[in-house]
């Protein structure tokens, strides 16, 4: 097949302005789960930098423990502050 003969088959109705299934996926992926990604990279990244090093740097694991609980609290109130901003902005 020529290009101009796929292209004006996959070619939309101009007066058409509901989103085709792919636009939807499309749009889903690209405003929820790709920054959602993103958050749980940093997030995670985040988290576990002071562990590392407490653990690191004083070779002790009840310490690495307790800077590990404390970075997860600290996210923990990080993450809900933000949910009760998303949630009350909206």
């Amino acid at each position: 097949m020529k290009a101009s003969a796929l292209e004006a088959e996959n070619q939309m109705p101009t007066g058409s302005l509901s989103p085709s299934a792919t636009d939807q996926k499309r749009a889903f992926v690209l405003g929820v789960v790709q920054p959602g990604l993103a958050g749980l990279m940093d997030g995670s990244i985040s988290s576990l930098a002071p562990l590392f090093a407490a653990a690191f740097a004083t070779r002790d694991s009840r310490t690495a423990l307790l800077a590990g609980l404390a970075t997860a609290v600290g996210a923990g109130i990080s993450m809900a502050f933000s949910e009760a901003f998303l949630t009350t902005a909206s």
